[in-house]
């Protein structure tokens, strides 16, 4: 069964009546101080190549490989990540400089470093070169200024890449080579690499605006180290400039030449740069907001700039076009909602994307990057992105995915990842579930709550999938799963709690805990829950707000506990050797027991809203807007996560959220801003008001309750907030 809408193929943007170019407002910086995780390089929309400065590597510090606080920069890479919690990418360092010994990191100064979309520029004091990066889809554009006088060089990295643990720093195996054509005037290479994810296969080629006059290896350092270092030397004149254009491929040689020649050939730096700013404003003027200060553009657009760094093409020019970089876990929540509503001319492309991988590998994507498997985090997380485009009218056909749905949450069918260091997913422990309908702790020693609060989300998808499909006995079969939640309720307490392969609640657990203490006599240092407390992941029931709340003593019992999450203050704030500790020194955010930082809270302020009590949801939304996004380099209180944080804040803004990320519908706050206005597929504009006389309505009429259906608001017309009269 599948369907297909014109929005699903073109996007007609509508002229912008606020502002002309909203790329002014995004600030590159914000997120690349402390835990944002976020690089400041030169980006395209959805682009296989990130030209950006590298400040570090090896060490968890560095997954986009930039920190703010850091004095000196080793290079440009020609690829990050954005937000992640574990780093990749930083493929084929750049680093050019003046001088008779070799450098191998330069310092530099903020006062000489800029960034805006699609650009970034530095000069490098120690270098004594002005380095500036743009880029295409596919190539990344370098253009490097050598001041003052000395033999001018460039530092060919291919042992150089960017890693999330630590410990892994001297496992993970790279092997760069490189070749030169005959005229000295390009480079080919490859580079095979094995990080903390998959192992993959780099292909690159490199163009240089003039001849290499001389080139040499430079010893490895260490006895890991394969990777090829070349140090090559130009003829370049005081003020002379070398561009050097770094195309990519995840294929072969031939198709970084091809990407090359698509994509360069003809072109120059400045108009590649002028091309990358316009494909910014394409998408940034679809959003436009009206009352709000600089710092809350700058919030506003550098949240809907980091939204659309990923996912990343990864298809050469010329073959049907494929993405990767799917962080599901994380954006499945409002990433990917958000996306049908701000490019919708790209969800056919990520839905054959996923489609792909899940022929591929027999089963739906976890955690994809390279077009390859990760298997991190929980959940099956694209199942939902996928149900989430078929209601929305997108081209999904649900007959193809359904044996890859039902397989993946059915069969124990994942690998093993050599790679993993804190969660093993070596199975999926149906059996376990189907058998006492929740995941022993005592078995499943990692993550069990969370792991069944995602599962029964999963499952509900799955039936809801089922149910359009008219398989009935599916359909009962996830349904009643999808209800499985409510095994982890302990009776007397109202909040989730680890079970025991007997039957039994661990004794002296606490839902205050993020992992269990020093000294508690089973497990101690496991994480019951991910990335956030019993308190939070007790309200993580997506599907089933009724349910939930019934569980927890009714509407009475429910407002008490949600109440309790904003306001009780937790043990561990003021506790040095606690909060210091993993995995409590990355809860930012903190709101009570509440933390932004951490994407399971993100939809618990509009749950206020679902309780009969709107006016909460918007006195939340906008603390929270206030206070953990300000317009400065930690500007995220919490990594990016490939979107999911900016997603949050621009629902914030237009005042709604998918609490349900699947159901096509979202559930209304309140707007940050006096007004805003969506471009949407076929001419269409939504305005967003805030200050109606009372409740909601769209196109004059007003919306019973406070939930708003995506179909409607795709209609266009005037969407008004008045004050909340239930």
């Amino acid at each position: 069964m599948s369907r297909i809408t014109l929005a699903a193929l073109v996007f007609c943007a509508v002229a912008p009546a606020f502002a002309a170019d909203n790329a002014a407002f995004v600030n590159p910086f914000i997120g690349t101080d402390d835990k944002g995780h976020c690089n400041p390089g030169a980006a395209r929309p959805f682009a296989m190549v990130q030209p950006g400065p590298d400040t570090g590597a090896g060490s968890w510090a560095y997954c986009a490989g930039y920190q703010y606080a850091d004095k000196t920069i080793m290079g440009f890479s020609q690829g990050h990540l954005c937000g992640c919690g574990q780093g990749e990418k930083g493929d084929v360092l750049l680093l050019p400089f003046r001088g008779d010994k070799v450098l191998r990191k330069s310092g530099f100064s903020h006062a000489n470093e800029t960034a805006s979309p699609g650009y970034y520029a530095v000069t490098l004091d120690d270098a004594k070169v002005r380095a500036e990066l743009t880029c295409t889809d596919r190539v990344a554009f370098h253009r490097y200024t050598y001041l003052g006088d000395g033999p001018a060089h460039l530092l060919v990295d291919l042992q150089h890449g960017l890693i999330g643990e630590a410990e892994w720093a001297n496992k993970m195996t790279i092997e760069g080579y490189g070749w030169f054509s005959d005229d000295g005037l390009s480079m080919t290479g490859s580079r095979l690499v094995r990080q903390y994810w998959p192992l993959h296969r780099v292909f690159f080629h490199a163009a240089f605006s003039r001849p290499v006059k001389d080139r040499r290896i430079i010893p490895n350092e260490l006895p890991t180290e394969n990777g090829d270092r070349w140090m090559l030397d130009f003829d370049i004149e005081p003020g002379g400039t070398l561009e050097v254009r770094v195309a990519i491929s995840y294929t072969s040689a031939d198709g970084a030449l091809r990407n090359y020649r698509a994509e360069a050939e003809g072109r120059n730096f400045d108009s590649v740069r002028a091309s990358a700013r316009s494909a910014w404003n394409d998408i940034l003027s679809r959003v436009e907001v009206e009352g709000a200060t600089d710092d809350e553009k700058a919030s506003l657009y550098t949240s809907l700039y980091h939204l659309c760094w990923q996912p990343n093409v990864i298809s050469d020019v010329g073959d049907p076009v494929r993405y990767s970089t799917f962080s599901f876990w994380d954006t499945y929540r409002a990433a990917h909602p958000l996306y049908t509503l701000v490019t919708p001319e790209r969800i056919d492309g990520f839905v054959a994307s996923i489609y792909d991988h899940a022929k591929k590998n027999g089963q739906m994507p976890i955690w994809e990057i390279y077009g390859l498997e990760g298997y991190d985090m929980l959940g099956s997380h694209s199942i939902p992105v996928v149900l989430d485009a078929w209601r929305k009218g997108f081209k999904v056909d649900l007959e193809a995915f359904w044996p890859y749905v039902k397989r993946t949450l059915t069969t124990d069918n994942r690998a093993p990842n050599a790679a993993r260091v804190h969660k093993p997913f070596v199975a999926c422990h149906w059996n376990l579930l189907d058998s006492l309908g929740f995941f022993p702790c005592d078995v499943v020693t990692w993550e069990s709550v969370s792991r069944l609060m995602e599962t029964s989300f999963d499952d509900w998808c799955a039936a809801e999938m089922a149910k359009e499909l008219g398989k009935g006995e599916d359909e009962a079969f996830f349904r009643a799963r999808s209800g499985s939640w409510r095994n982890l309720f302990k009776p007397g307490t109202g909040w989730v709690w680890p079970r025991l392969s007997n039957g039994s609640w661990v004794e002296g657990w606490e839902p205050c805990w993020l992992k269990r203490p020093k000294g508690f006599p089973v497990e101690a240092g496991t994480c019951d829950t991910t990335e956030g407390s019993g308190y939070q992941w007790s309200f993580h029931v997506l599907h089933d707000f009724t349910g939930l709340v019934e569980t927890m003593g009714g509407r009475g019992g429910f407002k008490e506990k949600l109440d309790f999450l904003f306001t009780h203050k937790p043990y561990w704030v003021d506790d040095e050797a606690i909060k210091n500790e993993w995995p409590y020194r990355e809860a930012h955010g903190v709101i009570g027991e509440y933390s932004h930082g951490n994407e399971p809270c993100h939809h618990l302020a509009w749950l206020w809203s679902l309780a009969g009590e709107r006016a909460k949801t918007a006195e939340l939304v906008r603390r929270i807007a206030e206070t953990q996004y300000p317009n400065r380099a930690d500007g995220i209180c919490g990594n990016d996560d490939c979107g999911q944080m900016g997603a949050w804040y621009v629902f914030a803004a237009m005042g709604f959220y998918p609490v349900n990320p699947a159901s096509a519908e979202y559930v209304a706050g309140e707007p940050l801003f006096p007004a805003m206005r969506l471009s949407l597929p076929g001419g269409k504009t939504l305005e967003i008001r805030k200050g109606g006389k009372s409740g909601i309505t769209l196109g004059g009429k007003a919306v019973k309750g406070v939930v708003l259906k995506h179909g409607d608001l795709m209609n266009g017309g005037v969407l008004e907030f008045g004050p909340d009269v239930r």
